[in-house]
């Protein structure tokens, strides 16, 4: 059963900056939350969701999980052949205007969790790219919780200026 507090369980490892195939054995183990019941609130538990689009052997895609008003898992989207950093920005971007078209004023998507992989790494997105995602998560009233990168380790994003995190 996923974590129903904020808390990391102490038996939770750190998965960042762990080697890619050490980061996926991990992921597979963890228990699996349940779409539209369980919260996706623990650190990893959208990511062990977005484990099960990956593509294996692992090629550049971009894996969006969709929560809604409570949390709860409500999609999984992979956007694949999305070689840079700033094509699964774009990937990011058409999934939201797409959400917006569909459902209108009345989002089902709240927030996303976001993991990219690109076999070169995650390169810096210039600002404007950055500006306008930021602009459109507002107008479309969804929040980007987290950003995960696999190249050769894994790696988190920070949400704001899309750069990697030290681990």
């Amino acid at each position: 059963m996923p974590s129903n507090d904020d808390d990391i369980s102490p038996s939770t490892p750190d998965l960042i900056g762990l080697p890619t195939h050490r980061v996926l054995r991990s992921l597979d183990a963890m228990p699996l939350p349940r779409a539209s019941h369980d919260r996706l609130n623990g650190e990893y538990d959208a990511l062990r969701v977005a484990s099960l689009a990956l593509s294996r052997p692992l090629t550049n895609e971009t894996i969006i999980v969709a929560s809604d008003i409570d949390g709860c898992g409500l999609g999984l989207i992979a956007v694949r052949n999305t070689p840079t950093s700033a094509e699964s920005v774009d990937a990011l971007r058409l999934t939201i205007a797409r959400q917006t078209l569909m459902f209108g004023d009345t989002p089902a998507i709240a927030a996303v969790t976001v993991l990219s992989v690109l076999r070169q790494g995650f390169a810096d997105v210039h600002d404007s790219r950055i500006d306008l995602l930021m602009r459109e998560f507002a107008a479309a009233r969804v929040s980007l919780d987290r950003w995960f990168c696999i190249d050769q380790q894994l790696k988190s994003v920070d949400v704001e200026t899309l750069a990697v995190l030290p681990h």
